[in-house]
């Protein structure tokens, strides 16, 4: 048996949510236990859980912005634009630097025709990551909406500058 036979695998999602579910038997009260396995959960496609556990999170540490702002994206997944905002907000009042609590409540501000506020929330996640190429289109969305095609055509000539070539693979 040589060297690379007994090296570990890494763990599937589903190894680790096992894990997590151990841990959480153990430590029932911590909070972050609750978000990274909801972050798992949602990567598998199980939206439900994942709320569950991030319901979970918030209830055990209302404070937890990452919590927060993760179960706000996910209010959004169902069309849940107030408790999304609401959740965004709170999490903004515990980190005003989190960017994507602002592009968050951005997306329900879009969903709301509210384009003004979309572009404040868009322009704060910018200044806190000048690199997201999600953000600058949206932002571009909503100048539009608003007639600004100018401003607009400069927010989706970043976008693209911003966004990875495509491979042949894609």
């Amino acid at each position: 048996m040589g060297v690379h036979d007994t090296a570990r695998k890494p763990m599937g999602n589903g190894d680790k949510i096992q894990k997590l579910d151990e841990a959480i038997r153990q430590e029932p009260k911590d909070a972050e236990l609750y978000v990274r396995r909801a972050v798992l959960r949602h990567d598998q496609d199980e939206r439900e859980l994942a709320m569950v556990d991030l319901d979970s999170a918030v209830e055990l540490n209302p404070f937890h912005s990452e919590a927060l702002s993760l179960r706000a994206a996910l209010y959004i997944g169902d069309g849940e634009y107030d408790e999304c905002i609401e959740d965004c907000n709170a999490a903004l009042a515990i980190d005003p630097n989190h960017d994507r609590a602002y592009c968050s409540r951005a997306a329900a501000w879009l969903a709301k025709d509210e384009y003004v506020k979309v572009i404040a929330d868009f322009d704060r996640a910018l200044a806190l990551d000048p690199t997201n190429p999600g953000a600058f289109y949206w932002r571009g969305v909503a100048k539009e909406h608003l007639g600004d095609i100018q401003g607009a055509k400069v927010d989706f000539e970043m976008c693209e500058a911003l966004k990875p070539p495509y491979t042949e693979d894609e």
